[in-house]
């Protein structure tokens, strides 16, 4: 039940039974995507979109925390951000668009070496490429275009009233296929022409898909494949609350003008089939702020209209270009801004020698503020005396409170770090006291989350460059007496070593020394052996 980034060469896939996040920002009016390189931009003009993506098997756990860290990242980026609730099928056309080459929507169960699979390729301007349960016939129907992936080859069956364009999609995803499975073979296999196949293609086919209990169902008579758009009204409705009672109430059906819409309240714009949007006016409350999506989705229930049904939510001054469209008239304004994040004093040094950096890891003072460490110990948390080495381990859990200093006041950053072998109770343990300090806090520290290996700027900066992680569990090296045990085995293999290392030799030449040390509570030794 916890938010886990994703490496970057898999994005586009998803599974569906797991619920995903996902950020997008750039400048106004300007595409974004998976390709995207970023960089500093100085225009103010910007827009940033939240989605958060539904399998249709995710669990309600699962989609109820995407929905409140979609909440929380709202409110990490000052509330400026638009906000999509994406379903599996039904993905808006912004959502597609961040995956030029398509998505993937795979089955996590069916992930196995040499297991024959199918998939159902659709979507005119983006693919969307869909694992079917199984290999069998009663999912073919002639509209479509499937890919059936078997160890040995790649067939592409075409029903006979597909798409152009999804054959040619198919014909793309099958060459990535080949080429990502070291597979040999592409056929082509035309709906109702199967037995035709060279006898060693047909062998091979049949082999998975049965020739003689062929079945193909008519074509699907759906909105994208005849060509027309069912007729959808369009209607406002003004959000207010009441005595604890929220109530929507109809204001006026379309055409609808820029000028129905106030900033002291949230509107609800109805487009039916095509989506909910809700509008948030730059004067509403933080609850109504905060709560809109989940209005939203009331809304959607209490009209009876299917689960599947695109809901968004837009500030006041940011609101996107497909949202305008549905006013008759609209004064463009973009106010644009960015995200304040951490606001406090930075290392002016820092930020002026390498302000890409300063920007990207947000770095909020020199790190020399107060710091306090604790090690989570069978559901306990343990402090780490001052005096201890800042020594991390990768099957513990630690907690880590950093108070620093503003003109004004004095704030908290509150970091979790969960090393790579970490129990999952630890981890449980971690969140729910992390909770517990910060509510001794007062609720006025800032939580992040750390991961092994991927430490931020800051959090490296507290430990001074000397922070050094050991596998295995710290618990394993506590002395019963209380006296310090150190043993251990180090390998410094990076090219330059850091002057905290070369300090402890008087003469170190930088450019030919590796170094090996042995330290342990009964014997010491540090020795140098020349290349």
């Amino acid at each position: 039940m916890n938010v886990v980034a994703i490496p970057k060469d898999q994005y586009g896939t998803f599974y569906d039974t797991d619920s995903y996040i996902i950020y997008a920002s750039s400048q106004y009016g300007q595409p974004c995507g998976v390709d995207t390189v970023s960089r500093d931009v100085k225009s103010p003009c910007m827009e940033y979109h939240i989605h958060f993506w539904l399998g249709s098997r995710t669990n309600p756990d699962k989609s109820g925390v995407a929905a409140y860290k979609t909440v929380e990242l709202d409110g990490f980026l000052n509330f400026l951000t638009t906000q999509h609730r994406e379903t599996e099928g039904n993905e808006s056309p912004r959502f597609l668009s961040y995956f030029k080459s398509g998505i993937r929507i795979l089955r996590p169960e069916l992930i196995q070496e040499n297991h024959a699979k199918l998939y159902r390729v659709k979507g005119k301007r983006i693919p969307v490429l869909n694992e079917m349960p199984q290999l069998s016939w009663d999912y073919f129907n002639s509209s479509d275009v499937f890919i059936i992936h078997t160890p040995n080859n790649i067939f592409i069956w075409t029903g006979r009233a597909a798409n152009a364009i999804e054959k040619l999609h198919a014909t793309k995803i099958a060459k990535d296929l080949k080429e990502e499975f070291n597979i040999n073979n592409i056929v082509f296999v035309d709906d109702g022409y199967e037995k035709t196949l060279s006898d060693d293609n047909k062998r091979e086919f049949n082999k998975y898909l049965c020739l003689d209990k062929r079945l193909i169902l008519p074509e699907n008579n759906d909105v994208e494949k005849n060509g027309t758009c069912q007729r959808s009204s369009i209607r406002l409705y003004r959000c207010s609350e009441n005595n604890g009672k929220y109530r929507v109430a109809e204001i006026r059906s379309g055409p609808l003008e820029q000028s129905d819409l106030t900033a002291d309240d949230v509107f609800i714009v109805d487009h039916e089939i095509y989506g909910i949007w809700v509008w948030v006016g730059k004067r509403a409350n933080e609850k109504e702020r905060s709560e809109a999506l989940r209005n939203a989705r009331g809304f959607v229930k209490k009209k009876k209209y299917p689960s599947n049904t695109k809901v968004t939510r837009v500030v006041d001054g940011y609101e996107p270009t497909e949202f305008k469209m549905l006013f008759s008239t609209w004064k463009d304004d973009v106010k644009g801004g960015k995200p304040s994040i951490l606001l406090s004093k930075y290392d002016a040094i820092t930020m002026e020698d390498r302000p890409t950096l300063a920007a990207e890891t947000q770095l909020i003072d020199d790190g020399s503020g107060t710091l306090t460490i604790w090690r989570i110990k069978q559901s306990h948390i343990v402090e780490i005396p001052k005096r201890t080495p800042r020594l991390l381990f990768s099957g513990d859990c630690y907690i880590v409170l950093y108070t620093y200093s503003t003109s004004s006041d004095q704030k908290h950053l509150l970091y979790c770090w969960l090393g790579l072998h970490a129990t999952q109770e630890d981890i449980n343990s971690t969140t729910q006291k992390l909770n517990e300090i910060d509510d001794e806090l007062g609720q006025l520290g800032f939580q992040a989350r750390i991961i092994q290996n991927r430490e931020t700027a800051h959090f490296l900066q507290l430990f001074k460059g000397k922070l050094t992680i050991f596998k295995g569990k710290g618990t394993d090296y506590d002395d019963p007496a209380g006296r310090d045990m150190n043993i251990a085995i180090i390998h410094i293999k990076q090219e330059r070593e850091p002057p905290t290392f070369t300090g402890f030799f008087p003469s170190w030449d930088k450019k030919f020394w590796k170094v090996s040390i042995n330290l342990s509570s009964n014997h010491h030794s540090k020795k140098a052996i020349r290349n």
